[in-house]
């Protein structure tokens, strides 16, 4: 079960990722968006915060079925940029500061070094 849980939570993250992800390819190829990019980024946007909660929760599950006690893990780090990455949305719509989406964006960098530390060498910590 905690298996996969975490491959869930692995889809979870890319699909959080995906809006970042398009916009930046948009950008770069400098295309002109479409009616239908324009309606999976709105879409992908929308659910983005639920992803994020959904993510927050089910890998303390995961984490919780897999080891049975919280301790200094990778799956541990992973997790706690994942709060981490919550804290900063909630912090940035609370100071109405737009330096929270830099540091969103260098925390969810962090997030993907740390999963795949997670998923190629768990045992490392």
């Amino acid at each position: 079960m905690a298996g996969y849980l975490g491959w869930f939570n692995a889809a979870l993250l890319t699909v959080s990722l995906l809006p970042f992800l398009l916009r930046r390819y948009r950008k770069w190829t400098r295309k002109k968006p479409g009616k239908k990019r324009n309606a999976v980024l709105k879409f992908l946007s929308k659910i983005h915060p639920y992803i994020g909660g959904t993510l927050a929760i089910t890998g303390f599950l995961h984490g919780y079925l897999a080891l049975g006690v919280i301790r200094l893990h990778t799956g541990y780090v992973t997790w706690f940029l994942v709060m981490i990455l919550f804290g900063l949305r909630i912090w940035g719509k609370l100071s109405k500061n737009k330096y929270w989406l830099v540091l969103h964006r260098a925390a969810a960098l962090l997030l993907v070094f740390s999963l795949l530390l997670h998923i190629f060498a768990r045992n490392i910590l």
